[in-house]
């Protein structure tokens, strides 16, 4: 996907359930706490992904503020369910969600895991097969948020209004960022 301020919005037609995706020059945890207000809706955090390691209960164990709540974290192929609150205190400290990671948001556990190949980690081109995977992977799975940061961050979301609330938040921020819009699967 192209980045930057030369990069175009692709704005076509949206029907419900149509993937919102796009990237901002941020880090992941920038954005997470940024969105803060609007993830109200979503206190499941599926991360799945820590500076490119896939192991995040191992890599996570360590912390104190994350030991405090994993043996509330179930056990997970696809990564670490933890709050949402708890993934925004740790993006609050400038330790954790600052380059190379995945967090996936929920209103409720996730339905199903995530594939292992499904990535939003920058660089990564929306390829229609990408974007197919992704759509159909966050229906079935009811995740209502992807965050990826790397070079940037990348997002995904099927929600307009989550879309448009990270646009908004990057224009107040003045950061430079690109938005795809694409059409319904079919």
């Amino acid at each position: 996907m192209e980045k930057g301020p030369k990069s175009a919005a692709y704005n076509r037609p949206l029907s419900d359930g149509s993937l919102h995706a796009g990237w901002i020059d941020t880090a992941a945890g920038d954005l997470l706490t940024g969105l803060s207000p609007e993830l109200r809706e979503t206190p499941y955090c599926l991360v799945t992904c820590i500076d490119s390691d896939t192991d995040v209960r191992a890599l996570l164990a360590p912390d104190p503020l994350f030991r405090r709540f994993i043996e509330d974290c179930p056990t997970r192929r696809d990564g670490a369910l933890i709050s949402t609150a708890v993934a925004l205190e740790m993006a609050r400290t400038d330790e954790w969600f600052t380059g190379f990671e995945e967090v996936w948001l929920f209103s409720r556990p996730p339905a199903i895991e995530k594939p292992a190949a499904l990535t939003i980690v920058p660089p990564v081109e929306y390829t229609t097969s990408l974007r197919t995977q992704i759509e159909l992977w966050m229906e079935r799975s009811g995740a209502a948020l992807g965050i990826a940061g790397g070079l940037g961050t990348n997002y995904a979301t099927l929600s307009a209004n989550l879309c448009d609330a990270i646009v908004r938040w990057a224009q107040h921020q003045a950061l430079p960022s690109a938005v795809r819009r694409f059409s319904a699967l079919g």
